[in-house]
């Protein structure tokens, strides 16, 4: 058959076609139009038409909301075909209930004045439903009512004592969600749960506490998110360590009235979080969350349909009992590989659906982007060649289409992601591969010409192209896994012809089997990013791991050195406030200095770690320039007196003006450079004090500081280590003695936190100049204000005769120093032993009979935290007032926290500075008795 006949024939036929698809489109819009109009009514045998009943479905929320397209779709699928759906969505996540119920009312009302009639109604979460019951005599009178995932048990059972509502409880399995928690972490005192002030959040939060009675050695608190900023809310999740269990319960707005989808709730709250987030609801798992025992949405609204379709079958609703929602559990396989935690934790005895998410994908699922249009276009290139290569012998046109058609395919192979190659492998022992294909892509990966990969292959020469410990993997998959036919997966690096390594996957599957050989068609893949990213990922891991381990050290070190401090210290106090011979007096001052160099040695220690950590913080107050200025030279003049050197100061027109800035760490910087100045100067040298304005602008002040000593100054090759941790030069002067080599690395660290800058200059023999550039902020008149009624409403110390103090301190020597502290002042001390006599102490005593108690942490039997607890919880006036200070050893941030979060109200740290616990009693004192009098009122 000539070639013009062939095309009039398959024109006709294509006509043909034509004809017989638009009757096919035909036909099928009439059988549609009838199945529509039988689907709408049914007539019984006397010809009674029956119209198919409506069922309104009213969500809380709106329909983007991720439980919505759930439930929906699940109804749906079950009521298909039997009755007719109408939807309305309230949107309560982002408006108040009772901005939008009006709204819904007249929404309701429009649809039934133009003839929308429901038959049944199904209610989606608690706002829903609260709405039916407020309108339900206008709109809903004598309608049966299905409600669903309603956290509010109490609610739920009170509504369903009316014969035409039921439906099923949401009721969140905390219980099983926190025995699995505790499963994987059974050190774990306390279960926190974030929620809000929604109708959901408080109804979950009632479940939450509702299971606090199945676990007695757990404490249960809730984190609110209606009452924090998202950085407040941030901080207190990122606080929360290893001896707890964080749930999320819900978490919709914050108290800026930001609102939060599920999955910004679940990314927010597990980019914060260092421990393992559970959920009792599926929404959000798989988006950072590690899950636990579940609520199935899905199954829950397949149930609501039920209940429908059991209604429309004759049933009545109030032989239908209340439900509970179905569970499952449902685990992040991506967070369980995070925490290093084993699959084998799931409970034997869970006997419901176990669901992973995230699992690793399947080598097909991974590259099947890359697979599945290579196959397709080397199948379609082969079968192309095939009918080519059988009509190219007839017409020569079709010769010139083949190789034009060639040509594409191939630009097309040379464009897709990777390099493709197709090989021929040997079935011998002898390794032989044949080069049949390759697309310009693995060229690229590999920056070789195709005659050399063609060299490498005959030569076997693949040492040349890979990295060396690699080739024995390579040459294993083609001696053994290709003879038999084997998928081959492996990642080797490549020695790239630019001089540069690269990571490669292969993936190499067998397409034809012949009678000595096997042809493969691989996919190579530049995996050099993922495989840093991955490095990245794990030094960064480690590092935070050893950051942990150095601060628990540095944490343990600080307490064991500054308890015997506390001793130490506080009996030379005992001692010199006692004696009167001058001669022992100066042994005991000898003693006291030294003990307060090592507890300096232990703060810069200290101070380096959160300097290290990034957690030094400045903690900015309201001060007089000029009396800060007096108070660091007064605090100097000792040491100055002392080497008997004379210091010439220079100080300009400064504009000094009430500040607003970290005192203490002022005092620090200068103290220790002018310290510094006065050690490393001769007896009776001179010393230059300049300071002076630079500019004023926008509430900064900007000040030039000038120290010079003409002392022994340094080396020029030692210069640039000066702010190196634990940096000393090497001298004959007996420089050890002088410090630990910390206090310049944090003097520099704590000017840049301040916005300044330092500068050192210095010569052998000579002297050195340090020159500070430091802003200074004006405080305002908000600030002042404030600064100047607190120091109006100060404490009188004399205030503190007669008071009752009860000390809860296990080590008599601590009992000892404190009591003569406290006694010293009138103060009355009742001793206990550890914090459960402290408790009982406390209990038996009448109320208000304590005035404060002093609690140590580390105690037998009942440590401080416990014990702050267990009298926070007693069923006595005082006892949620009373107050508790932390008088411990443990001086990190993070301690001061614990205790804050235990329910102390102040933390002071050890060794004990007689003024800080004097004026922090009694300015507790003071605020106790007002709190207590207001709540009088």
């Amino acid at each position: 058959m000539f070639l013009p006949e062939r095309l009039s024939l398959q024109k006709n036929n294509l006509t043909l076609h034509s004809i017989n698809r638009i009757t096919f489109i035909v036909l099928l819009v009439v059988i549609m139009f009838f199945t529509r109009t039988n689907s709408s009514y049914a007539a019984d045998k006397e010809g009674i038409v029956f119209q198919t009943p409506q069922v309104l479905i009213l969500s809380s929320y709106n329909y983007d909301w991720e439980s919505n397209p759930i439930m929906l779709k699940a109804i749906e699928k079950k009521l298909k075909g039997f009755v007719k759906t109408r939807y309305i969505f309230m949107d309560t996540k982002y408006s108040s209930y009772d901005e939008i119920k009006q709204n819904i009312a007249n929404d309701i009302d429009n649809r039934m004045s133009h003839g929308d009639k429901y038959d049944y109604v199904i209610t989606l979460d608690d706002y829903a439903l609260h709405f039916v019951e407020e309108y339900r005599e206008k709109f809903f009178k004598g309608i049966p009512i299905i409600f669903e995932g309603i956290n509010d048990v109490q609610y739920a059972k009170k509504m369903a004592k009316d014969p035409l509502i039921t439906g099923i409880i949401e009721t969140f399995p905390l219980q099983q969600t926190i025995q699995l928690a505790l499963t994987v972490n059974p050190k774990a005192k306390r279960v926190v749960a974030i929620t809000d002030d929604t109708l959901s959040g408080k109804g979950s939060s009632k479940q939450f506490y509702k299971c606090s009675s199945m676990f007695p050695n757990l404490s249960f608190e809730t984190i609110n998110t209606s009452k924090f900023k998202p950085l407040e809310l941030a901080k207190k999740i990122s606080k929360l360590r290893d001896d707890t269990i964080l749930i999320l319960l819900t978490m919709t707005r914050d108290v800026n009235d930001k609102n939060y989808s599920v999955i910004e709730a679940v990314e927010f709250v597990s980019n914060y979080s260092n421990i393992p987030v559970y959920k009792a609801d599926e929404l959000g798992i798989g988006h950072g969350v590690l899950g636990g025992i579940v609520v199935s949405y899905k199954e829950m609204a397949t149930e609501a349909a039920d209940i429908i379709l059991h209604l429309s079958n004759g049933e009545k609703i109030a032989e239908i009992p209340l439900r509970t929602a179905h569970t499952e559990c449902k685990l992040d396989a991506v967070e369980i590989e995070r925490f290093g935690i084993s699959k084998n934790f799931i409970p034997d005895n869970y006997e419901e659906r176990v669901v992973f998410v995230n699992t690793d994908k399947s080598f097909m699922e991974k590259h099947f982007a890359v697979i599945f249009p290579a196959l397709i276009i080397f199948y379609l290139m082969a079968i192309i060649i095939i009918v080519i290569y059988i009509a190219q012998s007839k017409n020569k046109k079709i010769s010139e289409e083949l190789k034009e058609k060639t040509i594409m395919t191939d630009k097309l192979l040379q464009n897709i992601p990777g390099g493709i190659g197709i090989y021929r492998i040997g079935n011998s022992d002898v390794i032989d591969v044949e080069r049949l294909y390759v697309s310009e892509g693995l060229l690229n990966i590999t920056g070789l010409s195709i005659e050399k990969h063609t060299e490498i292959l005959e030569e076997k020469k693949y040492s040349d192209v890979l990295y060396t410990e690699d080739v024995p993997e390579l040459i294993k998959a083609l001696k053994e896994d290709a003879p038999a036919g084997l998928p081959i997966n492996i990642k080797f690096r490549i020695k790239h012809a630019r001089d540069t390594l690269k990571w490669v996957s292969l993936s190499a599957t067998q397409i034809k089997k012949e009678e000595n050989s096997n042809i493969y068609y691989a996919v190579f893949m530049d995996v050099t990013s993922q495989i840093l990213a991955e490095k990245r990922e794990e030094e960064t891991r480690v590092a935070k791991a050893e950051s942990q381990a150095k601060t628990r050290f540095l944490s343990i070190v600080s307490h064991d050195m500054r308890t015997p401090l506390n001793g130490i210290l506080g009996l030379t106090d005992i001692l010199l406030a006692k004696t009167k011979e001058e001669e022992t007096k100066e042994d005991l001052l000898y003693i006291e200095n030294a003990g307060r160099y090592l507890l300096n040695l232990i703060n810069d220690t200290l101070d380096m770690n959160k300097i290290e950590s990034g957690l030094l913080e400045l903690r900015p107050t309201v001060c007089d320039g000029r009396t800060l200025m007096k108070s660091v030279l007064a605090l100097t003049a000792p040491l100055i007196e002392k080497k008997k050197i004379t210091v010439n100061t220079h100080i300009g027109n400064l504009p000094f003006t009430k500040l607003f800035i970290d005192i203490g760490r002022f005092e620090q910087v200068l103290m220790n450079l002018i310290g510094n100045a006065v050690k490393f100067s001769p007896e009776g040298s001179t010393l230059d004090f300049y300071m002076k304005n630079i500019s004023v602008e926008n509430g900064i002040i900007t000040d030039k500081i000038i120290i010079k000593d003409h002392g022994i100054g340094m080396s020029k090759e030692f210069l640039p280590n000066i702010f190196e941790p634990f940096a000393q030069e090497e001298r004959d002067c007996d420089n050890h003695k002088y410090g630990s080599g910390l206090g310049m690395g944090i003097t520099k660290k704590i000017i840049e936190a301040m916005g300044g800058e330092i500068q050192i200059e210095s010569e052998l023999n000579v002297g050195t100049t340090v020159t500070i550039i430091l802003p200074l902020i004006q405080a305002t008149k908000e600030q002042i204000e404030e600064a100047t009624n607190k120091k109006i409403n100060s404490v009188n110390l004399d205030n503190l005769i007669g008071k009752r103090i009860l000390l809860c301190e296990d080590v008599s020597l601590n009992v000892k120093i404190a009591t003569a502290m406290l006694t010293g002042k009138g103060i009355i001390v009742d001793v206990a032993s550890n914090g459960k006599d402290g408790v009982e102490l406390f209990d038996k005593s009448e109320e208000d009979y304590y005035d404060a108690i002093l609690m140590d942490i580390r105690m037998p039997i009942m440590d401080g935290y416990q014990a702050t607890k267990a009298i926070r919880e007693l069923e006595r006036n005082d006892a949620k007032n009373v107050p508790i200070i932390a008088l411990t050893a443990n001086a990190f941030d993070t301690d001061v926290h614990t205790a804050l979060e235990a329910g102390m109200n102040a933390h002071i740290s050890k060794p004990i500075e007689p003024m800080q616990l004097y004026s922090t009693i009694a300015s507790l004192i003071e605020t106790a008795k007002k709190t207590s009098s207001e709540q009088a009122k």
